[in-house]
């Protein structure tokens, strides 16, 4: 297992399922694991036993804001935060890119003023046209990061 980790942390399992090669492709080619969720039931106590070694260290989280349990015992429409918050305490030093439908450009906007206690990448508008944004901002993020791809042979 590799030493760092991406983590991609949204509630509706189809875009999940249909982001995770493109991610994992990225993340691989740049040794980081790629660590997803799409239940929010269960996932700040899964966040809090992580295993580092098992793992990894996250060094960037793509979370959506708006997370729910898919049999609705916890209809929090914040759950994001807590997330980025349980994150934050297995490395501090964490990056966020948020990837949410529920954010506005409004300064007022309740997501926007929470994330300010975040190390925020980016904030992307989940619709189908972004995911080349989002993989774009995931590769540029590890770059950034020192994390390089590793070059094809061909």
């Amino acid at each position: 297992m590799n030493k760092y980790s991406v983590v991609f942390i949204d509630d509706a399992t189809n875009l999940v399922t249909s982001h995770e090669g493109h991610l994992l492709d990225r993340c691989y080619k740049r040794g980081v694991n790629l660590v997803t969720f799409s239940d929010y039931s269960g996932l700040i106590k899964a966040i809090e036993e992580w295993d580092k070694e098992k793992l990894g260290i996250p060094v960037l989280a793509i979370v959506d804001m708006w997370l729910e349990d898919k049999d609705k015992s916890v209809p929090y429409r914040m759950g994001g935060i807590d997330v980025l918050r349980a994150l934050k305490k297995i490395n501090e030093r964490v990056y966020f890119v948020i990837y949410s439908a529920h954010i506005t450009d409004r300064p007022d906007d309740p997501y926007r003023m929470a994330l300010t206690q975040f190390s925020l990448k980016t904030i992307i508008k989940k619709e189908p046209r972004n995911v080349a944004t989002l993989l774009d901002t995931l590769s540029k993020a590890l770059d950034d990061m020192g994390f390089s791809a590793t070059p094809e042979i061909t």
